[in-house]
């Protein structure tokens, strides 16, 4: 699959998004090494860590920059959908807190 974003621009877009701290991007970085320019790498290195999802990495990748946060809640990945909504398993960033969110159509 060709990208076209390389790592450090992605490395920005989730910073700006507030997915990830410096700090967890840098560890991040240690793990592959600055010079990597495809953003695969780096994101399965942040999975790994925990800092993210299997769910935001795909929505990266795609460009997508919505509905990484809803109600303040960062969304990790998506329990279910049907016709009146879907249902994202969420966290609270400030306390850990996981929630289920409803998304009404």
């Amino acid at each position: 699959m060709t990208n076209v974003i390389d790592a450090a621009t992605l490395a920005q877009r989730m910073l700006k998004l507030g997915l990830v701290t410096e700090t967890q991007l840098q560890e991040g970085w240690d793990d592959v090494g600055q010079r990597v320019t495809e953003p695969e790498p780096l994101l399965r290195a942040l999975e790994r860590k925990g800092f993210l999802t299997p769910y935001q990495s795909q929505k990266l990748l795609k460009g997508d920059i919505d509905l990484y946060f809803i109600g303040g809640y960062r969304i990790l990945y998506k329990i279910a959908s049907g016709s009146f909504g879907r249902v994202y398993r969420a966290d609270d960033p400030q306390s850990g807190s996981i929630v289920a969110v409803n998304v009404f159509n």
